[in-house]
């Protein structure tokens, strides 16, 4: 018999559709390391590349409303620091996205007016 036992699909179709399976899984690891690194080249990707913002509430928003680069599931806002990254002035937001389990920051600068 071709599958083996009465009753059993012939061996190819399994075989098949894992194999199908598998490529399709590549395909969306390839895909998902591509978004990363077009979100890590995008702007707020690097404190070298902030986005600019001209208000700090609007800041935790913008975050969020980014998907996920690796699975493209909705993220979580982890923490929102201001700090200093070669001498200049950043908000860095960090995120989590609880889907892949991904950790990712993103910078922004206050383009605004300074009160101060």
């Amino acid at each position: 018999m071709a599958g083996g036992e009465p009753g059993d699909p012939p061996r190819g179709r399994g075989l098949r559709a894992r194999v199908a399976r598998r490529a399709a899984a590549r395909e969306e690891s390839r895909a998902a390391r591509a978004r990363e690194s077009a979100a890590h080249q995008a702007p707020g990707g690097t404190a070298e590349h902030p986005i600019d913002i001209d208000s700090p509430a609007a800041i935790e928003a913008r975050a969020l409303s980014k998907a996920c680069p690796t699975c493209l599931g909705a993220r979580l806002l982890t923490s929102h620091d201001a700090e200093t990254i070669d001498g200049q002035r950043l908000r860095v937001v960090r995120l989590h996205c609880p889907r892949c389990g991904v950790e990712s920051t993103i910078f922004f600068r206050l383009a605004g007016p300074a009160i101060h």
